[in-house]
Parts: structure tokens; sequence; C-alpha cells
């Protein structure tokens, strides 16, 4: 087994300070504009479970927002992620908490488009959500 992303959050905002995640507006779903392009006003909430080998390692945290149409990247970041269990207890996984911030990113389009996160090149986990057209935008 080895380190997985165990869930992604859209939301307002997100912080991650140790081991505690603040979300704040969590699970959004749709974002709206009334011209395009338009700049996102987006943060993803991480959750990454670390097997108990792999605590202490560093593992390289990849994120990508894209379009569902063509899979075409927007924003790709690459971070370094490396989480210590305090007291572990045999067998014990570790959780890691992260936030990434997709303020200002630029949506060329409407339609949909997903947030992709995985962990060390492994199976990736994907939110999605959709840019509508409205006469007021409200994000």
């Amino acid at each position: 087994m080895s380190a997985e992303v165990r869930a992604l959050i859209l939301c307002d905002f997100a912080q991650a300070r140790g081991n505690l995640l603040t979300v704040v507006s969590g699970g959004i779903s749709q974002t709206t504009s009334a011209v395009v392009p338009t700049v996102l006003n987006l943060m993803v909430a991480i959750v990454v479970e670390v097997p108990p080998l792999e605590v202490g390692l560093v593992h390289e945290l990849k994120l990508r927002l894209q379009r569902v149409r063509d899979s075409k990247p927007l924003v790709e970041i690459v971070a370094a992620l490396k989480v210590e269990l305090h007291q572990p207890q045999l067998g014990q996984p570790a959780i890691a908490c992260a936030a990434a911030d997709l303020r200002g990113a630029v949506l060329d389009e409407f339609g949909g488009y997903e947030v992709w996160c995985s962990v060390d090149g492994g199976v990736g986990t994907d939110a999605a959500f959709w840019l509508v057209e409205s006469d007021a935008a409200v994000s």
C-alpha cells in the first residue's frame, strides 16, 4: 500500500495547519459567470492517507485543474508532502492535510472542469465542477 488521496473538497476557503484542516463552504459543484474567460475563486482541501511504513518520507503531491471536454490542463501544482505521526500505534496510518489555492486561475469556456490529484504518481482522485453562464456573476 502507498500514500493515497482520500478526499478532495472544492471550497471557498481551505487551510491546513498541522494535522487540522479548515474548510469553508465545501462541496462546490458549480460556479457562475456572465462572461468567459473568467477568474476562478476556488480552493481545494486535500486529505491524504499515508501507510505506516511511509510515515516520515517525503511524498510528491500533484494537482491539476483541467477541462473535462479535452483534459486540457489549466493549472498544475507539484508539492512535497511529509507527515510525522506522534506516538503511532502499530500499523496505524497517518493522515496528512493540505490546501491548494486555485483562486486566480482563468477558465476559458463554460462547461465542466475537474481537479485531479495524486500522490507519488499513484492512482488519482478527482472532483468535478461546472462553470455555467448567468446574467449576474455570482461565485
